[in-house]
């Protein structure tokens, strides 16, 4: 249970009960040969002690919150100046020395600015400057500053025998890099020398510069401009240029920097929402919306305990795409309340039913319906129970069949898990508990890049700040209730529903990558031999991360079937 040595008791629990598995195969293992009653008794007391031990508090402050969940650099700094905390993205944007406020911020007008808002403001709650951060003015950003209140952690805050405030701040990056320019080349179908243009404007360069730096004529750079209006259905320069910068900052943190999360929705529209509805047996439950709120509805199913959330540009292009993608959090995740007696299949049927409630309250009539890894169980059993509520289904990174003879092909973590399931499932919930004592002391994203370690592809996903960021924050979030529900997806998971499947008046749409070590591809191969009319799409240079680093796939394919 000591989070210390999470994974030298992994180690050790898989020596002690599965050493000779390999030698038989998982599908012919028995294991309760190989426990002896002091060990099954010491599994019961241990888990009786942690049962009555209860989840130990957190206790983290408002701004290290903040912190974890900002998608961009974000630091926290004291009254004094004093850098106290940074994000990964911070890190890795090169600010990793900086000790000072001044450090990181070099540009003596923005200074000036934030030092006015710390120590001569009484009245305003959030300070927004554009400009440069540097004094070289080769990085155009725009800052967030917000107060995040008194800390009153125990080593050395205190002046003058006073509680220090500590202030969140964030910033945008206004420029734009390869990939950005390429996305904006993509997204309104504009030529290479129609970005260069667009992005020059909203550099802030006026048309003669423009046609000087191009090597061109004005009269060309204006024709130019011209394809750019209609392209973008913008009506002048300005629109060209808010348009541009606004693709480049991307969604505002407006809902983090803001205490009612409601605060600049007029400036920048939200393409994330937290919602939640109260269903008819008077459970709470919550889901995310995002993209197109007038879009094609899309019932998007997270795994286990991720997926919900879409990074920024796949929640941009959602937009773009007309897809309103609604997704749910099951019962026992995040903010949804749950059956403590649902389990098994009536915990299935519990999803389905909340889903479909939802969907009545939502006034909406026929869905779509992704389910990730875990998800298409969900979305299988929703489309068999209500069909003519289903227009298509698609399943991402794994398909609703599962064969024991597969557990020895999977990754050495997952493997234990799947054994300790299938084979010593008095032990799992024990296991489940460490796990979640290990993330509740901030090892989230050690915990997943352990778990991706084998696949190539995923951890290059990983090594994006945005992608590593959004999934601890996932991780945390959706197990804020505790690990029932984790406990039943894993058992879940390891049933075969194939033959459900074959039952079904919709059939799936498979997208696999094709370095997911953790469900080869091979897997969902089998489920497309065995259901006739499934269709399977593999990804390349895709792993299980398929829904965070090849997000365009997706919902390429959902917005292909949808018409």
């Amino acid at each position: 249970m000591s989070p210390e040595f999470y994974y030298e008791s992994l180690d050790a629990i898989d020596t002690l009960f599965f050493e000779q598995v390999s030698n038989v195969g998982d599908s012919t293992f028995n294991n309760k040969h190989n426990i002896d009653r002091e060990i099954l008794h010491h599994i019961r007391r241990s888990n009786e002690i942690s049962d009555r031990l209860g989840r130990p508090k957190l206790d983290k402050s408002r701004a290290e919150l903040l912190l974890e969940t900002a998608p961009n650099p974000a630091f926290i700094f004291d009254q004094s100046e004093n850098i106290v905390a940074m994000n990964d993205m911070a890190r890795l944007a090169g600010f990793r020395s900086c000790q000072v406020l001044s450090n990181c911020c070099t540009s003596e007008h923005v200074l000036m600015r934030i030092r006015d808002f710390v120590f001569r403001n009484d009245s305003q709650k959030l300070l927004i400057e554009p400009g440069y951060i540097n004094a070289e003015k080769n990085i155009n950003t725009c800052i967030f500053v917000r107060r995040t209140g008194k800390n009153s952690k125990p080593h050395g805050e205190k002046q003058d025998g006073h509680l220090r405030h500590q202030y969140f701040l964030t910033m945008v990056n206004l420029g734009f890099d390869q990939s950005k320019t390429e996305l904006l080349k993509e997204t309104y179908e504009l030529t290479q020398a129609e970005v260069d243009v667009a992005v020059h404007l909203a550099s802030g360069l006026q048309i003669p510069e423009i046609a000087t730096k191009r090597n061109v004529k004005v009269e060309t750079v204006r024709f130019q401009i011209k394809a750019i209006k209609r392209k973008t259905n913008s009506r002048d320069l300005s629109s060209i240029v808010r348009l541009v910068c606004g693709f480049s900052a991307g969604i505002l943190t407006s809902s983090q920097l803001s205490t009612s999360g409601r605060e600049n929705t007029e400036q920048a529209p939200q393409l994330k929402i937290q919602k939640q509805i109260t269903l008819s047996d008077g459970r709470k439950m919550s889901y995310l919306e995002q993209g197109d709120p007038e879009g094609i509805p899309v019932l998007l199913l997270h795994t286990i305990p991720y997926g919900a959330e879409l990074i920024k540009g796949a929640a941009e292009a959602a937009k773009r795409m007309n897809l309103r993608i609604i997704s749910p959090y099951r019962p026992g995740y995040g903010r949804s309340e749950t059956h403590k007696d649902a389990k098994g299949d009536a915990y299935i049927n519990m999803v389905c039913t909340d889903m479909h409630e939802l969907l009545g309250q939502l006034n909406i009539d026929q869905v779509a319906i992704a389910g990730i890894a875990i998800g298409p169980v969900y979305a299988m059993r929703f489309a068999h129970l209500y069909p003519d509520r289903v227009s298509h289904l698609f399943a991402i990174s794994r398909t609703p069949m599962w064969k024991d003879e597969w557990i020895a092909k999977t990754p050495k973590r997952q493997r234990l898990f799947m054994r300790i399931t299938r084979h010593t499932p008095q032990l799992l919930s024990l296991i489940l508990k460490a796990t979640m004592a290990y993330i509740d002391k901030g090892h989230a994203k050690h915990s997943f890049n352990v778990a991706c370690a084998d696949s190539t592809a995923d951890m290059s996903a990983l090594r994006n700040p945005e992608i590593s960021s959004l999934m601890e924050k996932e991780f945390v979030e959706g197990l804020i209730p505790g690990v029932d529900a984790m406990h039943h997806e894993i058992v879940l998971g390891m049933k075969d529903y194939s033959q459900e499947a074959l039952g079904l008046k919709h059939k799936f749409y498979v997208l696999h990558g094709d370095d997911d070590k953790v469900f080869n591809v091979s897997q969902s191969q089998a489920f497309v031999d065995y259901v006739p009319g499934t269709e399977l799409e593999v990804v390349k240079g895709a792993g299980h991360l398929l829904i965070y680093s090849h997000w365009k796939y997706v919902l390429q394919a959902i917005k292909k079937k949808l018409g």
